[in-house]
C-alpha cells in the first residue's frame, strides 16, 4: 500500500507546472484575410483561458466558430462570439482547451459568418502547449 501512495505523490508532484503562463498574455498574433483580422495570444496553453478576437471590414452576422483537434482526437470545441461594438464589426470570445498526452497540440480554428447575404469561411491552424 505504501509504494502505491508514494508513487501517486511522485506522479502528482511531477505534474506541477512551473511555467508562468501569464507572462506572454499581452503578446498577440494577428492572422488576416481579405475580410477579417483574427487575434489570439502568441503563446497558448492548455487548461488556461485565452481571448480570441475578430475584426471584420464590414458588418457581419451569424458568426459560428469551432476548434477541432488536428494532432490528436479531442473532438470539437464550439466558440460563442459576442459583438464588441454597435456596428457589428468586432467580436470576441474566451476559450479554454483541455490537455492531452502530447506536449504540443495542433488545433484548427474554423469560422463561418454571413456577409452581404453570403456565407463566408475562414480557417487557421493554432498551436497549444500543454
Amino acid at each position: 500500500m505504501k509504494p502505491i501512495i508514494l508513487a501517486s505523490l511522485l506522479i502528482l508532484t511531477g505534474c506541477y507546472d512551473t511555467v508562468d503562463k501569464t507572462e506572454n498574455i499581452h503578446k498577440i498574433n494577428t492572422f488576416q484575410s481579405d475580410s477579417l483580422a483574427l487575434t489570439i495570444p502568441q503563446e497558448l496553453y492548455a487548461e488556461t483561458l485565452f481571448d480570441v478576437g475578430i475584426t471584420f471590414d464590414q458588418p457581419v452576422s451569424n458568426i459560428k466558430g469551432e476548434l477541432t483537434g488536428i494532432s490528436m482526437d479531442m473532438g470539437k470545441v464550439p466558440l460563442f462570439f459576442t459583438s464588441n461594438n454597435q456596428d457589428l464589426t468586432a467580436y470576441s470570445t474566451k476559450v479554454l482547451l483541455g490537455a492531452c498526452a502530447l506536449p504540443v497540440m495542433q488545433w484548427r480554428l474554423s469560422l463561418t459568418w454571413q456577409e452581404n447575404g453570403k456565407t463566408q469561411y475562414f480557417e487557421q491552424s493554432i498551436t497549444v502547449q500543454r
